[in-house]
């Protein structure tokens, strides 16, 4: 039977362990990634000294099992889904609020070197015969053209600085990445319960925590707390974080993320073999490729509205005839195109482009693509109303009006690559 004391001893023992819990609480109230404590308290037993003994239990108090943290999965999944997904659209807002800074009107934009070069076309037509307003007419298109490729300047400046943002946020999740398996490692070496593990668990909720507001996460909690991190919230994305390493062997296993600019767009690539994902759907991350989409998509807009005004200003002008009778010429051009490799081109494929006649490109956009059972290339237009396009072909180069194009190294079927302006246009 234990004695009077050793039963007191035993309850101010549990009482200041309960104490101190209370105040680590308290202390901690306001750290960040702590989680509240509790005592899990059990009763005291005696013990039988025989088969047929029945020991006194009464008042025998209790003391503390140990100390867990207040942790629930499902609220904490929650959580952090919603933090995903806030981040997005507040990097999403940022970066569009830039782009509607660059495009909103001022004195001098867009809108209105159209306008004023129109006007000075009026004219012209009002006083055929003078010179002046023939002057005033090539210096407003000289304008105009400058604003174009301002405009394009800005945006792409734009995209430039978004692409950064998203390398900046995949390094951040690859080193985040690397401290959760760190932690993993420590917590599969210990022995799993106690102060020292709390802590550790409190430090793995807080970098998965940091993480998710960068990209999109899903977490599965293995032995001892260890956590398997895979990209997405669907649980079957790409596993960037493994719970398995091996802390014997010293064996802190993640896989890197990166983010390539390929084509118009940002796309998010796993692993040394650069396997490309579409699992990051939420996070700071997302809400910069969705920034960067529409930034690409409006410069394309510019684009083809240059395009467009040059090849009907063109036209206009090329029916006409000049002071000295001769038939007008252009007074604008497009400028070159650029060849943008398809990021799931399987083999070293190349392109060369080389522009034959400006004049004749009827579209800003266009794919071409290779078959390996014809053993050629098909050029077609991205535009779906460009009717007067004809696809062409052809085995190391194709020809089209406008320009050419050249393949060198060893195409594989599906290759692909996009035809796009490096520019709007030039006066």
């Amino acid at each position: 039977m234990p004695s009077l004391f050793d039963i007191g001893k035993s309850g101010l023992q549990a009482y200041r362990q309960s104490l101190a819990v209370t105040g680590q609480n308290i202390a901690n109230i306001n750290t960040d990634g702590y989680k509240k404590r509790e005592a899990s308290l059990e009763e005291v037993t005696g013990a039988g000294g025989g088969v047929t003994e029945i020991s006194d239990q009464t008042g025998l108090g209790v003391r503390v099992e140990n100390i867990k943290r207040a942790f629930d999965q499902f609220l904490i999944d929650k959580v952090r889904q919603t933090s995903s997904l806030y981040q997005k659209s507040d990097s999403y807002l940022q970066e569009v609020k830039d782009l509607e800074n660059l495009l909103l009107p001022s004195d001098a934009n867009l809108s209105n070197s159209i306008g004023e070069y129109f006007g000075s076309l009026q004219q012209i037509a009002a006083a055929p015969d003078d010179q002046a307003p023939r002057v005033i007419a090539l210096e407003k298109g000289k304008d105009l053209t400058g604003q174009f490729n301002l405009y394009a300047d800005r945006i792409e400046r734009l995209k430039t600085k978004i692409y950064d943002k998203a390398k900046n946020g995949v390094t951040s999740v690859n080193l985040f990445a690397k401290q959760i398996s760190s932690i993993n490692a420590k917590l599969l070496a210990s022995g799993g319960a106690g102060d020292s593990s709390n802590a550790l668990l409190d430090q793995r909720d807080l970098l998965i925590d940091q993480l998710s507001e960068v990209c999109q996460i899903s977490v599965r909690y293995i032995n001892k707390g260890a956590a398997e991190i895979r990209l997405g919230n669907t649980g079957s994305g790409p596993v960037i974080v493994e719970a398995d390493s091996s802390p014997s062997k010293g064996n802190i296993s993640t896989i890197p993320i990166d983010i390539l600019q390929e084509s118009s767009r940002l796309q998010p690539v796993v692993g040394a073999s650069d396997t490309a994902t579409n699992q990051i759907q939420g996070g700071i991350i997302a809400g910069l490729i969705d920034a960067y989409a529409i930034a690409d998509d409006t410069l394309k807009e510019i684009d083809n509205l240059a395009v467009l005004v040059t090849q009907k200003f063109n036209e206009i002008n090329m029916t006409g005839l000049n002071l000295d009778g001769k038939k007008g010429t252009q007074m604008f051009t497009v400028s070159s195109l650029k060849a943008v490799e398809n990021p799931t081109n399987r083999s070293n494929v190349g392109v060369a482009v080389f522009i034959t006649d400006p004049s004749k490109i009827t579209s800003s956009n266009y794919n071409v693509i290779y078959d390996q059972k014809k053993d050629l290339w098909t050029l077609t237009s991205q535009m779906d109303n460009d009717k007067s396009f004809i696809p062409a072909t052809g085995k190391n180069s194709v020809e089209t009006d406008g320009f050419k194009l050249s393949f060198f190294g060893t195409a594989l079927d599906g290759d692909e690559f996009n035809i796009l302006p490096t520019n709007a246009s030039k006066g």
